[in-house]
């Protein structure tokens, strides 16, 4: 299945107006025509299903045949707050994989040892979308770009998790509870600043270690989303986690 995504879709009307990009990647690279069913999404849990009635250059209208709303997984309850990646591609890789993984938030943060601070959030939003249909989940991720860990912390993203290098292997993620919010701060290339580690243990964060070996950030996040996933996964039919693929 080959999932759309139109935010402004609320599923009340049988026949309704599609516009924007997707259009025409529907309709001129796809070349689909009347009579063809698509499957979209408004990024807000609803899947819907429709029969395209009427194929124009800027425009679609179609007819539902089929709308469903979905639960929000408890996994999107997980914000990973990465410091800025001096390298643009590999912090957008882990972007695109954290959302393909299910993570529900990605803040973006100037950590002191960030070597660059720009971030242009509607690259980044393409990037969260892509990857949110590619994965077939039916809630869009948020994205949020802060401009330091004190203005993250300032936030209630729930128990604060950091992964630092100095830290052994830790087996605590094991023992969270599956529905309890997370944040897991990563830091930039260099790691966390001693301010920022006394600032976040004086917020009593909790400090865990991911291997023996010496991880790039993108590298931790996904190390640390993949356990986190793998708990989520195992506690499936307790946590009420709903897939609709």
């Amino acid at each position: 299945m080959q999932l759309f995504y139109f935010p402004t879709v609320m599923g009340d009307l049988e026949t309704i107006e599609l516009r924007g990009d997707e259009v025409h990647h529907i309709t001129k690279v796809l070349r689909h025509n009347p009579g063809d069913q698509i499957h979209f999404t408004n990024g807000i849990g609803s899947l819907f299903k429709a029969e395209l009635t009427q194929v124009s250059g800027k425009s679609l209208i179609c007819r539902l045949t089929e709308s469903k709303n979905y639960t929000k997984p408890y996994f999107s309850s997980i914000t990973l707050a990465i410091g800025i990646i001096k390298l643009r591609d590999r912090l957008e890789f882990a972007i695109e994989k954290a959302v393909e993984i299910g993570v529900g938030r990605i803040v973006l943060f100037d950590a002191d040892r960030s070597e660059r601070s720009n971030i242009k959030e509607s690259r980044v939003l393409g990037i969260i979308e892509a990857a949110m249909k590619q994965s077939l989940q039916v809630y869009l991720p948020e994205l949020v770009v802060l401009g330091s860990v004190d203005e993250v912390l300032k936030q209630d993203y729930g128990r604060t998790i950091v992964a630092h290098e100095q830290v052994q292997y830790s087996h605590q993620i094991g023992q969270l509870s599956s529905d309890d919010p997370v944040v897991l701060f990563v830091g930039p290339e260099g790691g966390f600043s001693e301010r920022e580690v006394n600032l976040l243990t004086e917020k009593s964060a909790t400090f865990i270690g991911l291997g023996d070996n010496r991880l790039r950030a993108e590298t931790a996040s996904l190390v640390f989303l993949s356990q986190m996933h793998k708990k989520f996964v195992e506690n499936n039919s307790a946590t009420g986690v709903q897939l609709y693929r």
